[in-house]
């Protein structure tokens, strides 16, 4: 059995049956005389699950604001433990990742913040982010925002930000003979942090689904001094991250986008290109 000593885990939630399977993977094989907590994060207007797993360790918080980075800043007001795990409703990560996380992070110096490694859920053995350049289209597609963004090529993007601050997650085959890699950004559906080095201040101004929040928040830690990690000894599990395909939605990731990269760059001529296309792809 496993032993979660010391830790606060923040899942925010709108009510959905994946909260349950969030849960589950948690207390897997966890010995639940450890010293932690759970706090499910909800907006007063939405239910919790009738089927949720019964614990004394886990506590519903509602808010009467709604949106996830206001639920997850609540939760981390209420973390009463030295160690907050933030995670997302729809990622199962097991209590041996989270140990394998804390004591990786125990090892860095306390300006820091480390994330696991994403995979498919549907497909476990699957990494969420493939950076290999394994077709013409993704030749094509790489080769444009080399240009336009100026990223980096084939599996060096893994973990890092562009020119125009757009994103690339891990692909565990780019940790090759290391065990952990500093990166320029952490997906926001897992990360564990130290209550110390917390940001308790609600950061996005839209409403709706959090575009971009994981962006803002990385920046904002960074800003901190926080250093950010992700560690290969440690996995967790999702969906697949898929791009807006309403328009209503791009035209609400594209303010969210920009929000985000004026809060650290200027307008260019890179930034207005990249913007034109993205246009674009919300009119067809």
């Amino acid at each position: 059995m496993n032993k979660l000593n010391n830790i606060s885990i923040i899942i925010t939630t709108l009510g959905g049956n994946d909260l349950n399977l969030s849960l589950s993977a948690i207390f897997h094989d966890l010995d639940i005389n450890s010293n932690f907590e759970v706090l499910i994060i909800i907006p007063s207007k939405n239910e919790i699950p009738k089927n949720i797993i019964q614990n004394s360790k886990i506590k519903i918080i509602s808010t009467y604001f709604p949106g996830q980075v206001h639920q997850r800043i609540v939760g981390f007001r209420n973390a009463t433990k030295d160690y907050v795990l933030q995670i997302d409703d729809d990622v199962e990560i097991s209590s041996k990742d989270i140990i394998n996380l804390k004591d990786k992070l125990d090892t860095l110096e306390n300006n820091s913040a480390i994330s696991p490694v994403f995979f498919n859920r549907h497909n476990k053995k699957k990494c969420i982010y493939n950076l290999y350049n394994n077709n013409l289209l993704l030749v094509l597609k790489n080769i444009l925002t080399l240009i336009i963004c100026k990223s980096k090529w084939g599996i060096r993007r893994s973990g890092t930000l562009t020119m125009l601050g757009t994103n690339y997650g891990v692909d565990y085959k780019s940790f090759k003979n290391k065990e952990i890699i500093e990166v320029d950004w952490l997906p926001g559906g897992c990360v564990l942090h130290l209550n110390k080095n917390l940001h308790k201040f609600d950061y996005y101004p839209f409403k709706g689904k959090a575009y971009c929040e994981d962006l803002l928040h990385s920046l904002i830690l960074k800003n901190n001094n926080i250093n950010l990690y992700v560690f290969k000894n440690a996995k967790c599990f999702t969906d697949l991250p898929l791009f807006p395909q309403l328009r209503i939605e791009k035209i609400k990731f594209l303010r969210a986008y920009s929000f985000y990269y004026l809060k650290s760059k200027k307008i260019n001529v890179r930034y207005l290109l990249w913007y034109l296309i993205n246009l674009i792809r919300v009119v067809f």
